[in-house]
């Protein structure tokens, strides 16, 4: 049986169940708490008292959320863990709508009073979430509007909702076969473990038997997924966006050019992709390189393991330029609190991630399989949660950073894990293991994730078009994204061109495309920390700043521009530089 030491401690958040109870009767309360302030807003004092209600019972709805989302997570199949899940998911809902009145209430008042009152210094913990509102208030409805699309979202999140069900619960997959004939068992995270292996009958037979399994369902998934999208279209053009991607970017101020820089940046960067899969071909001694060799071992098998208390170690290790009370902090989490729910088991979610709550511990997901994919996604996930451990310096509403640079901090842990461990490789055969590791790593994060941004932006214009997305057209646009991707070398099939099924960010909206600035961003970053050990400071300044301002106006302050072509073109030099250091180990002659 599992130990209790792998598993999160929720008790953290509720001692028991009657406190959870109890917590959901309260919140049963919330309507009259906050319905009494209704038309008073012009009032300094009664919108200062709301503003306090507001943020004393969302931070005890986030609470509650919380619990039941990690309770939930760790057992899908448990019809408690799902009630629970559903009556705190309808209560959010609920309290969604019961609010609804308020945003276009602040709006109605004039910018001026709004501006007077936000620099009072009683307003100073809502002064941010204040200047927000008013910059959207040429996309915020009328009261009524507004309700009628709080009402709305659950019927629009079906789509999302059976995705996950049948990704998590209902998919079952074939074995997978090796050479020998044995037979493997096949799953999320085995899957991951498979595609690493140096025998290519396992490795083929994974890859064919995962995705058949969504290809055989491809025509009703890639409607799951096209209805999502027309339904943030229908809301983006309400709102008076023009395009999906503008409604998705507005509330956090990116300005599109970044996403479209980062496309074209990308494109510009493909030869050097191009040159590495090249490489691995000849490596392999392929004549034809499928995409299920795209991960596989370069010569020598990258098959050492590693338990969870030695992948802690060598995080902890990596972070040493750190200073002492971060590391601390972070083992403290890892090894003592139980912030992680280690190891996969029947029923729990797939993948991995780390989980922002004002009030909650930062906890970690992880599916811990001993490889050394498994370490750097244990270091990338203490990287979100280090960034919301420094953030609750903030207040309440400032607290909580954007997406977009959550994950800098996740992938600047890599960064340092990826470093440390080439640098203490033991053998010739392990560097090159650890090399292809980082390469992997680069080209999974920058170049993959950008390849999903194209696809997802191509799926939102298509339907902005009026034109139909069915699983013909979408298969054929990925497969041939693809081949311009990963170049010649690479031979695709039918099959690779349903990868695009199996992913599960397509339902969180324009989502890849900040893994891609955010590798480009933690690289630049990592850089200059290299380059002046006196930059750490002004790092960890930055993670306890949270969200209090928009996320590019804080990345200014470290000097870094995304709109700019450098930080990416930086990114593919450093990407060359490693090609060319395994090209070294493998007496092969670098690029030119």
């Amino acid at each position: 049986m599992e130990p209790e030491k792998s598993r999160w401690d929720l008790t953290l958040l509720f001692k028991n169940e009657e406190s959870v109870n109890k917590s959901l009767h309260e919140l049963l309360k919330i309507k009259n708490d906050i319905s009494i302030y209704r038309g008073k807003l012009a009032g300094k004092e009664a919108l200062l008292d709301l503003l306090r209600v507001y943020e004393r019972e969302s931070r005890q709805l986030e609470k509650l959320y919380s619990y039941a989302h990690l309770y939930y997570d760790a057992d899908l199949a448990s019809s408690k863990a799902s009630d629970l899940f559903q009556r705190a998911h309808n209560l959010f809902l609920d309290f969604r709508t019961k609010t609804a009145w308020m945003r276009p209430e602040l709006l109605s008042l004039d910018a001026s009073y709004l501006v007077e009152v936000s620099s009072d210094p009683e307003f100073a913990p809502y002064k941010f979430m204040l200047e927000k509102i008013v910059r959207e208030k040429k996309h915020t409805l009328s009261e009524r509007e507004e309700e009628i699309f709080s009402e709305m979202q659950s019927p629009l999140e079906v789509s999302q909702n059976v995705f996950t069900l049948l990704n998590n619960v209902n998919f079952v997959f074939n074995d997978a076969t090796d050479s020998d004939g044995q037979k493997h068992p096949l799953t999320h995270a085995t899957r991951i473990m498979h595609r690493n292996s140096a025998d290519p009958k396992l490795r083929q037979t994974s890859y064919t038997n995962y995705l058949q399994r969504y290809s055989d369902h491809g025509h009703a998934m890639s409607e799951l997924l096209a209805g999502h999208v027309r339904g943030q279209w229908v809301q983006a053009k309400l709102r008076g966006f023009s395009s999906c991607l503008e409604a998705r970017l507005y509330s956090d101020k990116i300005d599109s050019a970044i996403y479209k820089t980062l496309l074209e940046e990308v494109h510009v960067g493909l030869p050097v992709l191009h040159d590495y899969i090249a490489l691995k071909k000849k490596m392999l001694g392929k004549d034809e390189l499928y995409p299920y060799d795209l991960a596989a071992p370069l010569g020598v098998a990258n098959e050492k393991r590693y338990s969870y208390d030695e992948a802690v170690e060598i995080v902890l290790e990596a972070l040493s330029p750190m200073d002492e009370e971060y590391r601390a902090v972070l083992k403290d989490g890892l090894c003592n609190k139980r912030w992680v729910d280690r190891y996969e088991r029947p029923g729990k979610k797939s993948g991995a991630y780390s989980w922002i709550g004002y009030d909650a511990e930062p906890y970690i997901l992880l599916n811990f399989a001993g490889d050394i994919r498994n370490v750097l996604t244990l270091a990338h996930e203490a990287g979100h949660s280090m960034h919301t451990y420094l953030s609750k310096k903030q207040t309440y509403f400032d607290a909580t950073y954007p997406i977009f640079l959550g994950e800098i901090a996740s992938t600047f842990h890599e960064n340092m894990v990826n470093d440390y461990l080439i640098r203490h490789a033991e053998s010739r055969s392990e560097k090159i293991a650890l090399l292809i590791s980082k390469l992997e790593d680069m080209r999974n994060t920058f170049f993959r994730q950008a390849m999903f941004a194209e696809f997802e932006l191509w799926m939102h214009e298509e339907i902005e078009k009026r034109e139909t997305l069915s699983f013909d057209t979408m298969r054929s646009r990925y497969r041939a994204l693809n081949k311009a991707y990963f170049g010649p070398a690479l031979t695709t099939d039918d099959l690779l061109g349903a990868e695009y099924l199996i992913v599960p960010h397509f339902y969180r909206d324009y989502y890849v495309y900040q893994y891609a600035t955010g590798i480009a961003a933690s690289t630049w970053l990592y850089k200059r920390v290299k380059e002046d050990a006196l930059f750490l400071p002004r790092y960890r300044a930055f993670l306890e700043s949270g969200g209090k301002m928009y996320p590019t106006d804080l990345l200014e302050t470290l000097g870094l521009d995304l709109k700019s072509k450098q930080p990416y073109r930086e990114f593919v030099a450093e990407f060359k530089m490693y090609v060319d250091l395994l090209k070294k180990e493998l007496d092969e002659k670098p690029s030119v």
